[in-house]
């Protein structure tokens, strides 16, 4: 799998939709609908939580519930469970 745009991202909106964009402020992803704002700043996150869970992994004992999700998310992240 290729490497996703690197972050940092950000949501902002318009009238019409709401839009994630790379720090060049290329647009990512343009949602529409009721829950346009949440998800776009869910969505403008994605890079830093994986970062965020990637450092928590070495901290946490790795037969941990949360350090079994934690790898079971990274991996969707990163398409080795696709």
């Amino acid at each position: 799998m290729s490497k996703h745009t690197p972050g940092p991202w950000m949501a902002t909106a318009d009238h019409y939709s709401d839009v994630v964009v790379d720090s060049a402020g290329k647009e990512i992803v343009v949602l529409l609908g009721d829950n346009a704002a949440p998800n776009a700043r869910l969505i403008a996150a994605a890079p830093d939580l994986l970062e965020a869970l990637k450092d928590v992994l070495r901290y946490v004992p790795s037969v941990a519930d949360g350090a079994i999700k934690a790898r079971a998310a990274i991996a969707k992240a990163e398409g080795e469970n696709t």
